[in-house]
């Protein structure tokens, strides 16, 4: 039985393991591709922030909960 639990351990551990690991990917793709865009496209960048900071408040939460819900239904679909 402890050989059993003993295993059961090491499995969810693994797992465990697993789901840090896919994070800190997952965290350093993000990154790659924001410092990728700010390399390639400055001027870009600059111009965005300018609209972003004359957007209203409320579109500007719009927008982040439909870009939240898009990424999630992307990591769903994967993941299932």
């Amino acid at each position: 039985m402890t050989s059993l639990n003993s295993s059961v351990k090491q499995e969810l551990q693994k797992n465990n393991n697993q789901g840090v690991k896919e994070f800190i990917i997952a965290i350093g793709l993000i990154l790659f591709i924001e410092g990728l865009i700010c390399a390639l496209f400055p001027s870009k960048i600059k111009n965005m922030t300018k609209l972003i900071e004359a957007m209203p408040a409320n579109n500007l939460r719009i927008l982040g909960v439909v870009f939240a819900i898009i990424g999630f239904i992307i990591i769903w679909y994967i993941k299932r």
